[in-house]
């Protein structure tokens, strides 16, 4: 990334698998991605954030193909955790998913996946929300110290 011959990077980043954009704590399950996004952002670099809802995990829809270095089965699991923890308190899912990569200042475009035409109008309904309250990050960082117990 220092090279200066890339302009951006693509970042796997989502409330299920944090790792791009900030570290994880020992034993975290998910594919540590090394905080990709805060030396993509050091190196000015734009950053394009890929599988915002974990092609569907956050929402609880069985992905179309296995992620990157876990299973279907795992992130759906973190997926059915989160939605238990943080019930409707910051939104719906979708919303909640796109909030909280949005809140990262290193990400420059997300790209959402529309399964369903509604999830339009849900991320723009998110962008309007703005950063997600104080309890629900501390609530995300307690799932993910405990590795989503």
């Amino acid at each position: 990334m220092a090279t200066g011959e890339f302009r951006g990077v693509q970042a796997y980043y989502n409330i299920l698998n944090p790792s791009a954009g900030r570290p994880v704590p020992p034993g975290f399950s998910a594919p540590d991605h090394g905080n990709v996004i805060a030396h993509a952002r050091e190196n000015g670099l734009g950053v394009l954030n890929i599988r915002v809802l974990a092609a569907g995990s956050v929402v609880g829809t069985v992905p179309h193909q296995e992620p990157y270095g876990t299973t279907s089965e795992a992130d759906l699991k973190r997926g059915a955790k989160v939605r238990e923890v943080l019930e409707d308190e910051a939104g719906n899912m979708v919303q909640t998913g796109i909030r909280y990569v949005l809140m990262n200042a290193g990400v420059s475009a997300a790209e959402i996946g529309f399964a369903k035409l509604e999830y339009i109008d849900e991320a723009v309904a998110a962008v309007d929300m703005g950063p997600l309250p104080d309890s629900v990050m501390r609530a995300l960082n307690a799932l993910y110290e405990s590795d989503f117990a």
